[in-house]
């Protein structure tokens, strides 16, 4: 599967090695925004998901074109091909 990813946050933008990009496409297997998360990796050798689970409460994403508050318990919603998810600024993965 292929999403969209944009990341409006200079920080996580850094943390995953994005300095000169702020989008691009990541593949992955699964249909999930947890499995998404997990394709995403960190200069740390962590990824996404895992640092999400391990502190972070809550990230702001636009999806689907509507801003959505994603909770740790909402990491089986299903994203489809070809979809688009952007970190917005005040997310928590921006702040660290």
């Amino acid at each position: 599967m292929q999403v969209r990813l944009g990341i409006q946050c200079a920080v996580l933008r850094k943390e995953i090695g994005w300095e000169q990009k702020s989008e691009d496409v990541i593949e992955f297997t699964g249909d999930t925004i947890g499995d998404f998360l997990k394709a995403i990796e960190t200069t740390k050798g962590q990824n996404l998901y895992d640092r999400f689970v391990s502190g972070d409460s809550a990230v702001s994403v636009i999806w689907h074109n509507l801003i959505h508050f994603v909770q740790k318990d909402e990491l089986g919603r299903k994203v489809s091909d070809g979809d688009k998810i952007v970190f917005l600024p005040n997310s928590s993965f921006c702040t660290k």
